[in-house]
């Protein structure tokens, strides 16, 4: 198992501007036994032009004759397009900034397996977050190899970046990915995936995840949102399949969700939007009166009530983002 064949996914819609950095990002490893496939969702723009002038035999390229959308195309590259043991999906518009990160990955589970750390399904590596112009690089503690089940219950408190975690492709199609066409579809497959054995949380930086205008909007669809929490509700219910103790599963996902509350009313007040509040406020209610609480957290009313004062709102996120990220902030 020294040396297994890894697929790099990458799937695209109207990338042209970065689909060529996040190619060459993959051809660029150093890792010998490798697969790049692209699998484009119909797009509108040039991607299909720059990938075809790519002449290596290491990478594959497919076109839906229609498209699909991001959720059914992860699913399509991995479960049609995708032959190696190993998998790590690159979005098109991210990329790989470290030419060793394969390699490294791969020999972090050999190396783990002699450690008498066996059944890895997944490394869980670190990756930059690029938005306008700031830039914020995450660290780990330690690095180690663990139990799936303690990374499941401390989720919330490990970074983790889809462009930079190498999975097992068969547990992954055994246990459905990317089976909801929710938002953070990736974060629920992962949960079920790290039930299934042990994780290696790496400290090495090796993709940037890049944030713009093009990225699916966490605001599109207040119905969407909570639609979403199904990435929270689907994994909770898997582990109480698997036989996980009840008392710290529920524990675990009433924390998951006031987390994603807190999160969706902080971007709706981000966003200004005063509508989308006022929407958000009365589904979570109807939703989950005892989440609804959060309205009420000091912080939260803090938030609110900056939220009609312009000028309040501006300077605490200025304090806020310059005191995590030592940074201005980005423009809105």
């Amino acid at each position: 198992m020294d040396k297994p064949k890894v697929t790099i996914a990458i799937p695209a819609y109207n990338q042209a501007k970065y689909i060529k950095q996040a190619i060459d990002s993959a051809l660029n490893q150093d890792y010998p036994n490798l697969e790049v496939i692209v699998s484009d969702d119909a797009s509108l723009d040039d991607t299909r032009q720059i990938v075809k002038e790519y002449n290596d035999k290491r990478l594959k390229y497919y076109r839906n004759e229609k498209n699909i959308g991001r959720v059914a195309n992860h699913r399509k590259l991995l479960y049609e397009y995708a032959t190696g043991e190993y998998v790590l999906n690159l979005d098109g518009d991210d990329y790989l900034i470290a030419t060793d990160a394969i390699s490294f990955m791969v020999n972090q589970i050999n190396f783990y397996h002699k450690q008498e750390c066996a059944n890895i399904v997944m490394v869980m590596a670190l990756a930059e977050t690029v938005f306008d112009d700031s830039k914020i690089t995450y660290k780990r503690k330690e690095e180690t190899c663990i139990n799936g089940f303690y990374v499941f219950l401390n989720w919330n408190k490990i970074p983790y970046f889809h462009s930079a975690t190498l999975y097992l492709r068969q547990a992954a199609v055994k246990i459905g990915f990317y089976k909801h066409d929710i938002i953070n579809e990736d974060v629920e497959s992962f949960l079920r995936l790290c039930l299934l054995g042990n994780v290696i949380l790496s400290n090495k930086v090796i993709a940037t995840w890049r944030l713009h205008e093009n990225n699916v909007s966490m605001l599109s669809d207040i119905d969407k949102l909570f639609d979403s929490l199904e990435f929270i509700k689907s994994p909770y219910r898997y582990a109480l399949g698997l036989g996980f103790d009840k008392k710290q599963l529920l524990k675990w996902k009433n924390t998951m969700l006031l987390d994603r509350y807190n999160k969706m009313l902080s971007k709706i007040l981000l966003a200004k939007n005063k509508s989308a509040f006022i929407t958000f406020v009365k589904r979570l209610h109807k939703e989950d009166k005892k989440g609804f609480r959060i309205i009420f957290y000091p912080k939260n009313i803090i938030k609110i009530i900056s939220f009609y004062v312009p000028f309040l709102f501006d300077l605490l996120r200025s304090l806020k983002w310059f005191f995590t990220n030592k940074s201005k902030p980005p423009k809105l």
